[in-house]
């Protein structure tokens, strides 16, 4: 563990789960199905966390104003055009 080069400027959220995943490869027998089953689901948490940080790329602030803006933007420019070419006579 205390191998393992993180720069300090990325998040650290993984380490408990590389501990603990570290523990059970150590104390492993294959005859134990129980000790497979965790690893497996250590495995997903550890992806579900990867996709989770995936998400942290999207500023939601920035994503949310710009659809507001863009279906502003958009009723604008159809009503504008309803107004001039009425679909109803």
């Amino acid at each position: 563990m205390d191998q393992a080069n993180v720069d300090p400027e990325f998040p650290r959220y993984w380490m408990p789960l590389l501990w603990i995943a570290q523990t059970l490869k150590k104390y492993y027998k294959p005859q134990f199905a129980e000790q497979n089953r965790k690893m497996l689901q250590l495995t997903r948490v550890r992806m579900t966390m990867g996709d989770i940080l995936c998400y942290d790329w999207i500023p939601i602030p920035l994503a949310n104003t710009q659809t507001i803006t863009f279906a502003v933007y958009s009723y604008l420019i159809v009503d504008g055009i309803l107004q001039h070419y009425p679909l109803c006579t």
